[in-house]
């Protein structure tokens, strides 16, 4: 399934993984952590992913969200790193 899902034309990698990442947060998924550190290697930041998070939020529930920032966080750890502070315009 990967290999021919993920080589499709009409989506990037980058593109296809902010869906999954979408997609497994709905579904409250455990695979969400390996996603995550998948998309961080292929260049979509934490701040974007915690983006993606919150507007998923919306409509998965909050205990959804508050599982996949959990996540989030914990990957985040691995490699040291912190959010950047959220600056409204």
């Amino acid at each position: 399934m990967f290999g021919e899902i993920w080589s499709r034309p009409g989506l990037n990698l980058r593109d296809r993984e902010m869906v999954t990442l979408a997609a497994l947060i709905m579904d409250k998924a455990e695979g969400m952590t390996l996603h995550m550190r998948h998309a961080h290697k292929l260049g979509i930041s934490f701040d974007e992913m915690r983006e993606v998070i919150f507007q998923v939020m919306y409509y998965a529930g909050q205990a959804k969200g508050l599982f996949a920032i959990r996540c989030l966080k914990r990957v985040m750890q691995e490699t040291g790193a912190t959010f950047a502070p959220i600056v409204k315009k």
